[in-house]
């Protein structure tokens, strides 16, 4: 029979193989590698779905239920900004796509033909956009499958991390706190600051500065 120290070193700890904590932003050559692996295989509504979840920071939830008529005018072309309601505090967000996630965007209404009430994220067996939009857990399967085709451990992300790698790069880049505030639609400054882990990362720094 196992003492209690001998069946405490056995048994399975429950975050065995997990990765806990905050997930990771997404690195600029992450980020043009995953581009480059779906615009190779010709998935046009992979890319803009991973494009728009970039740029615009918004919660998978929110991301996966946008229209046509939320972010295109058939005369003025693609919003810019455009505006959303966010799911989880009723507050509106506004968001900025770059060019080349417009022309995306563009191409890919005016090729399917999609009409104002549409889905921009529906099955890929929905040709015409005419169905329901694709659900939250659907996007973090595809984020997934995009990991896995580019050899990156899809384990250390999630799709937290597409949310937070634009206003981290933003962050790193010009300390304005404020505009990433903005961005991610916190009613808090303290809480933009811990989710992009802000104050872990200066004190990691400073850890690294003053070794004993």
């Amino acid at each position: 029979m196992k003492s209690g120290i001998e069946a405490a070193m056995t048994k399975k700890v429950w975050n065995e193989g997990r990765y806990i904590g905050r997930k990771p932003p997404f690195t600029s050559e992450q980020v043009q590698l995953i581009k480059l692996s779906l615009k190779a295989r010709g998935e046009e509504r992979d890319l803009l779905l991973f494009c728009m979840g970039l740029d615009s920071s918004l919660r998978g939830v929110d991301l996966v239920k946008i229209k046509v008529k939320d972010v295109f005018d058939k005369e003025n072309g693609v919003k810019d900004p455009f505006q959303v309601i966010q799911s989880k505090t009723g507050r509106g967000i506004s968001c900025i796509l770059t060019n080349e996630t417009k022309r995306y965007l563009a191409d890919y209404i005016t090729k399917r033909s999609l009409s104002n009430d549409s889905y921009l994220f529906t099955s890929l067996y929905d040709k015409e956009g005419t169905g329901k939009h694709i659900t939250p857990d659907h996007y973090r399967d595809l984020i997934k499958k995009w990991l896995k085709s580019v050899g990156l451990n899809y384990k250390m992300f999630a799709s937290h991390s597409l949310r937070r790698s634009r206003t981290s790069h933003l962050y790193k880049e010009t300390g304005n706190l404020r505009a990433c505030q903005l961005l991610l639609g916190h009613s808090n400054i303290q809480n933009t600051a811990s989710y992009l882990g802000i104050e872990e990362e200066q004190a990691h720094e400073i850890a690294r500065k003053h070794p004993l």
